[in-house]
């Protein structure tokens, strides 16, 4: 049977769809991961070890993860349950959530947060929404740049993910909240 173009991209659109939804459940167990799908299992028949390379790039993921949640729990704890970092808040647990799935999955122990009680003040909220959208920019660069470190799809689906989030909600997200912030402080600061 010959299947068209469309109907392959559908299948795999579909596919992604219902990755990327059960991958990102706050869940850790591996029996209940989506990640239990994915066979890790080469055509020897032995599990496939991770390279010291994509060790390294998992680790970096889940400590800038690790960071970004940690100030923006900082930012609410000093100003308060402000948007949107309560909300990007909660989407880091589910990053550091999925990054940790990928380390049980390989057997690897997941490093504890370093950057609690280590996160940086900000004299304000407009301080702490320019330090965000930098932050969210580096995150997106260290996604782009550990990607080549891997070709195994359940890492790099879920470093794309990663990514598009920073890139595609998380950035916006802050550079609306920086320029709110500036109309606020131009209107109030006089």
């Amino acid at each position: 049977m010959r299947v068209s173009v469309g109907q392959h991209c559908f299948e795999m659109i579909s596919e992604t769809a219902w990755f990327v939804t059960n991958c990102f459940r706050s869940s850790t167990n591996v029996e209940e991961s989506a990640y239990s799908q994915i066979p890790l299992v080469s055509d020897n028949g032995f599990m496939s070890e991770l390279s010291e390379l994509e060790i390294g790039a998992l680790n970096e993921a889940l400590d800038d993860e690790h960071k970004a949640w940690a100030t923006y729990d900082q930012v609410i704890e000093d100003f308060g349950p402000v948007r949107p970092f309560i909300n990007i808040r909660e989407s880091e647990s589910r990053h550091i959530n999925a990054l940790a799935n990928i380390y049980d999955r390989y057997g690897l122990t997941v490093p504890a947060n370093p950057w609690v009680n280590d996160a940086p003040h900000y004299d304000g909220l407009q301080a702490a929404c320019e330090a965000a959208v930098q932050a969210e920019i580096e995150n997106i660069e260290i996604y782009k740049r550990i990607m080549r470190a891997t070709e195994r799809a359940d890492i790099l689906i879920v470093f794309r993910n990663l990514r598009d989030a920073s890139q595609q909600r998380h950035l916006p997200a802050f550079r609306q909240c920086l320029s709110r912030d500036q109309r606020r402080c131009a209107r109030d600061c006089r």
